[in-house]
């Protein structure tokens, strides 16, 4: 609500014109202002003008005294609101004056279409402003070039050339960047030609020859090239005459009085209307909840109907929401609206005549029916498999069918003698009263299931379908309660699955565990025990080789072949226990260990691979390396059995807390939809050490296509225990 009148009887309020009070738009709007606000009961004395003139006076020393000016004209004047006209005066407000009238609540009318169309413009306004600490309701007043050209065309389907007319001063310029931002799509259909900073006189005569299939939009033209000013609404009345093609136009101050034919525009008379409206609440203390508001001015189809007429363009291809002004005044259009009341007078008295001689027959025909209708309910209602009832807002049931005395053992009389609350069991109890809530407020029910209790003492599951006509509810119900049962049963199975899934792989995790420290032990054993042994062995079978010069080159080459012999067998132990658990992982680091394995892989399958890594920690948990390296150790060992890869790639980096690894081949790939519902028994072992890590594990391949395997796997945060 606004107030009564005498709310506002002593509120004042500043308007504050960027421009001069001769300025079309304000020559429109300032009347219906101030008419508005005196019939809502404000002061006439209490509304103060001001025009700070910054077309004729855009320097920085004019604004700064004007600063001065109003703080000392206003100093003993507390302001309850300001409204800003046009962009520059709220630039004004929330620059140089920003210290003027804190906290006071600003509405700006044709505010800047910047804070519709350039979000890093509106993001920078909108936190200047609300640093000021005081509410800003904004009302852009964007202009629709694209609509107007659509417009245009739907006029003048033949047009080839588009003509734009713009003046030099500072708005006109600014509304030219916006026309051509609207225009930018259009120059594949139309040739654009943009006349802009011309002297008047040139413009006149060029638009008086125009050529056909041309026309002319006109942005603004408040200032020539020598700094000669205009009033944008004589202009255009000279350019309209001397023209030789339609001239249209983006606001509604250039419309009548021979002016534009017309064009997509917001009207100011009626921002003017909706500023009033939007003054009145904010001064009966209805601020807005948000320290900066947007409300977009709608733009309509306005055109001159005599501009229409002199070029010969069809008003009817127009959209029809389209306003007409200057249209000639018919008897029709004058008085029609007396003639069609009349004759729908006389044509409901008519009809009314009509219709209580035919009530009376329809009557007789709908009691008959009525009573056809009753009793093939009440044969339905008793007959139905589905438990039927009628209930009141009091919860006692009006109306049962047999099929609940069937399902509950009570009789119809028993159900209807207390609350049907009283039945149900306690734990739906709470849910239930929710749902009459509900349909008592007239939204349908569906699928509600609560359980009543039998007279055996047992309980059955219903499940409701239901809808309240005002305070009664009729409803449907069904006895479920043996699907419940099968539901609760599959539900313990499924948690019993579930919890010897958890067990099977807490097993499998176990079995992992204990298989790599056997690996671990027996590793060591190699290395430090047999491995030692061989070597010492090899070394006396050297020595024995050079204790012997004297005996024959046969016994020298027997000693010679069993010390190479030693030596390689020494190897390979070496590599079988660096297979069971490499020691490199421990000294190293995973890095260091990934590059042995694919430098092994190299050499042994001579397939070329590559091996990245980037911002790897220096400690990972052990349990997450040793990991990693068996995915890798195993991904390797299935490119060289089953792949035929000619190149191999392995990569390995960290994403913020996680680790990424991926094995990459390009050779015959495999059926991994197929495949994944009877995975061989290295993805398993694969998915189960990923599962144990918290990993994610994933596999894409397709036959011909090469295999790709990517483990994501989470790292403890620096800092934490890694043992």
């Amino acid at each position: 609500m606004v107030g009564t009148a005498s709310d506002f009887s002593k509120k004042n309020i500043l308007l504050l014109h960027a421009y001069t009070y001769e300025t079309a738009a304000y020559l429109i709007m300032d009347p219906i202002l101030v008419q508005g606000f005196l019939d809502a009961g404000l002061d006439g004395n209490l509304l103060h003008f001001e025009f700070l003139d910054l077309s004729k006076h855009p320097d920085p020393t004019h604004r700064l005294e004007f600063t001065k000016y109003l703080d000392r004209k206003y100093a003993q004047q507390p302001f309850d609101l300001i409204i800003t006209l046009h962009r520059t005066a709220l630039n004004f407000l929330v620059e140089e004056g920003r210290n003027l009238f804190p906290g006071v609540p600003v509405i700006n009318v044709i505010a800047d279409p910047e804070f519709l169309e350039n979000a890093d413009f509106r993001t920078a306004q909108v936190g200047l402003m609300q640093r000021l600490k005081r509410p800003f309701v904004l009302l852009p007043f964007s202009i629709s070039t694209n609509s107007t050209v659509q417009n245009v065309l739907a006029l003048q389907p033949d047009t080839r050339t588009l003509i734009v007319i713009s003046g030099s001063g500072l708005l006109d310029q600014a509304l030219e960047q916006t026309v051509r931002r609207g225009l930018a799509f259009w120059p594949g259909r139309l040739q654009i030609e943009y006349w802009s900073g011309r002297p008047l006189e040139e413009v006149l005569a060029r638009v008086a020859v125009l050529a056909p299939r041309t026309a002319v939009l006109f942005t603004n033209f408040a200032a020539g090239p020598q700094g000669k000013t205009y009033r944008p609404p004589d202009v255009i009345r000279r350019i309209s005459l001397a023209a030789k093609a339609p001239v249209f136009g983006l606001f509604d101050t250039l419309l009548g009085n021979k002016g534009i034919v017309g064009g997509t525009m917001p009207s100011f008379g009626r921002e003017a209307e909706r500023t009033v409206r939007l003054a009145l609440e904010i001064l009966s203390g209805k601020l807005p909840a948000e320290p900066v508001t947007m409300i977009p001015a709608p733009r309509l189809p306005l055109y001159d109907w005599e501009q229409l007429q002199r070029w010969g363009l069809d008003e009817k291809r127009l959209p029809a929401n389209s306003i007409f002004i200057n249209r000639p005044r018919t008897l029709w259009s004058e008085y029609k609206g007396f003639v069609l009341g009349g004759l729908t007078v006389l044509l409901a008295q008519t009809m009314l005549v009509i219709g209580l001689l035919v009530q009376r027959r329809r009557k007789k025909i709908a009691e008959a029916s009525l009573r056809e209708k009753t009793e093939e309910l009440d044969q339905f209602f008793n007959v139905t498999l589905d438990l039927l009832c009628i209930a009141n807002a009091d919860g006692f049931f009006l109306r049962l069918n047999p099929v609940a005395e069937k399902i509950l053992g009570y009789t119809r009389a028993e159900l209807q003698a207390r609350p049907f609350f009283h039945w149900i069991h306690p734990d739906e109890l709470d849910s239930t009263r929710e749902v009459i809530s509900t349909l008592l407020a007239q939204q349908r029910v569906l699928s509600f299931e609560n359980r009543y209790r039998c007279k055996d003492g047992t309980y059955r599951w219903l499940e409701w379908t239901a809808a309240a006509v005002g305070n009664l509810v009729f409803a449907a119900a069904r006895d479920v309660t043996e699907r419940k049962v099968v539901e609760q049963s599959l539900q313990e199975n499924t948690r019993v699955l579930r919890q010897n899934q958890n067990e099977l792989r807490e097993l499998t995790g176990r079995l992992i565990s204990a298989q790599e420290e056997e690996r671990r032990h027996l590793a060591r054993e190699l290395h430090d025990d047999l491995t030692q042994r061989l070597a010492v062995l090899a070394i006396d079978a050297g020595k024995m080789e050079q204790q012997l010069p004297e005996n024959p080159k046969a016994v020298k080459e027997k000693l010679s072949a069993l010390k190479n012999q030693l030596v390689a067998m020494a190897g390979d132990i070496n590599n079988l226990a660096r297979q069971l658990h490499p020691s490199i992982l421990d000294d190293l680091g995973l890095v260091r260990a990934i590059e042995s394995e694919c430098t092994a892989f190299l050499k042994r399958d001579g397939v070329a691979i590559s091996f990245r890594h980037e911002n790897i920690p220096d400690i990972i948990e052990k349990d997450v390396s040793l990991a990693l390296y068996r995915i890798v150790q195993e991904g390797l060992r299935n490119i060289s059995r089953h792949a035929c890869a000619e190149q191999v790639s392995v990569s390995l980096k960290r994403f913020a807390q996680s680790l990424l690894l991926s094995i990459q081949d390009n050779g015959i790939g495999f059926n991994w939809t197929a495949a994944r519902g009877t995975p061989g028994l290295g993805l398993s072992s694969l998915g189960e050490r990923v599962r144990l890590i918290n990993g994610e594990f994933t596999v894409e391949s397709r036959p011909g296509e090469g295999t790709l395997i990517t483990v994501k796997v989470p790292l403890k945060p620096q800092g934490t225990d890694h043992e």
